[in-house]
């Protein structure tokens, strides 16, 4: 798994720890997609300054969120895929993105083929 914060997200926290917004936009969503490999099946290495999956196929509001660390410097988001969506797809990446669709952190992977009639969770950490 490659995973990257994009820089969006960097300069939105320098921005706010500095003073010079009050507040960013918290993480809401988690999108999916199908172009996270190469031609030979090697996860892409994401960039930090893109502002979108390589070719989204779905977004899904995140479900849950744990801290699994003392101090509180992880977080880790869970999303679940219903079972009736994306039957048949095969996902190699997933972004977490704020409520205006601002993509904050991104990851490829190996390919997972979604099942129809099974609802798929993914959790995603963040480490900061």
């Amino acid at each position: 798994m490659k995973k990257i914060t994009t820089n969006f997200l960097r300069t939105q926290l320098t921005l706010m720890s500095s003073g010079a917004v009050e507040y960013i936009s918290s993480m809401k969503y988690m999108g999916f997609g199908i172009g996270g490999l190469d031609d030979a099946g090697v996860p892409l290495q994401p960039s930090e300054s893109q502002t979108a999956l390589f070719n989204e196929a779905a977004v899904y509001p995140i479900t849950r969120i744990e801290y699994p660390l003392e101090p509180n410097t992880k977080a880790r988001y869970t999303c679940a895929i219903p079972a009736q969506d994306l039957s048949g797809v095969v996902i190699s990446e997933a972004c977490i993105k704020d409520g205006d669709n601002n993509v904050y952190h991104i990851a490829t992977f190996l390919g997972k083929a979604k099942d129809g009639g099974v609802t798929f969770e993914f959790q995603f950490d963040v480490d900061f």
